[in-house]
């Protein structure tokens, strides 16, 4: 069973899938224009799933983020 979005998360959920329908939409719109709208309709895609698993673990990012610079001080 799939958790219930907050009131908080439901903006970002919808942002991701609309970033992922425009990911679609270019990609496919490389078929009558030409390859460039194939590489950016992945890059776009690339870039929406890598947002979404970076915002799951930001908190483990961050905590890196700061082990590293206080090793490197």
């Amino acid at each position: 069973m799939t958790k219930q979005a907050t009131v908080s998360e439901r903006p970002v959920r919808a942002s991701l899938v609309t970033f992922l329908l425009l990911a679609l939409t270019v990609f496919l719109n490389g078929a009558h224009t030409g390859p460039y709208f194939y590489l950016l309709g992945r890059f776009l895609e690339v870039m929406t799933v890598s947002t979404a698993y970076i915002e799951q673990y930001i908190w483990f990012i961050l905590l890196a983020a700061v082990i590293t610079v206080v090793v490197a001080i």
